[in-house]
């Protein structure tokens, strides 16, 4: 985590974003959302959110929310996935969930939307949040030499019996 100083200030970029979220059994749901304090919000285009997260930090270490409060109902799944250096998580999208993932770098994070692959750099040590709609196929490579840690959420529970992965190869292993 870069170090900052306690009580220093944050640029910010304040905007609204609306974000359709499917909640099963019912049409999509849609949910404002609003940054605070700490959050730096860029729509990477028009389906995919990208938000660089700057946490509370003081001489303990950081806290930060890995949600919005409003996101937090729609949710039916939580995972904590942690990965070793130079290896790939993801390769996959989901057919009906919207899965927001928060990630803290190093890592290269590649995105297939559009019919278009683009990547992502997300530097050592920085948070990212990435809001990935159903369909938008995702991959995460840990690029440093420690383990990364992600935390995703997804308005689908998982369901072993069948899954709403459908694989897709963005970075090979």
């Amino acid at each position: 985590m870069p170090s900052r100083t306690p009580g220093a200030s944050v640029g910010l970029r304040f905007l609204r974003t609306e974000v359709r979220v499917p909640v099963p059994g019912e049409s999509a749901v849609s949910l404002a959302v609003r940054p605070r304090i700490g959050v730096q919000s860029r729509a990477v285009n028009t389906r995919v959110l990208q938000e660089e997260l700057s946490p509370h930090t003081d001489a303990r270490g950081w806290v930060m929310e890995p949600i919005p409060p409003e996101s937090i109902p729609a949710q039916h799944n939580v995972h904590v996935v942690i990965t070793e250096p130079g290896c790939v998580r993801g390769n996959h999208f989901h057919q009906r969930g919207t899965e927001i993932t928060v990630l803290q770098g190093p890592a290269l994070v590649r995105i297939r939307e559009g019919g278009e692959v683009r990547e992502v750099q997300v530097q050592d040590g920085e948070l990212v949040r990435f809001t990935f709609p159903p369909g938008i196929a995702h991959a995460f490579k840990n690029t440093g030499s420690r383990a990364t840690m992600l935390v995703a959420f997804n308005t689908v529970a998982h369901d072993p019996a069948k899954p709403d992965v459908v694989r897709d190869v963005l970075i090979e292993s």
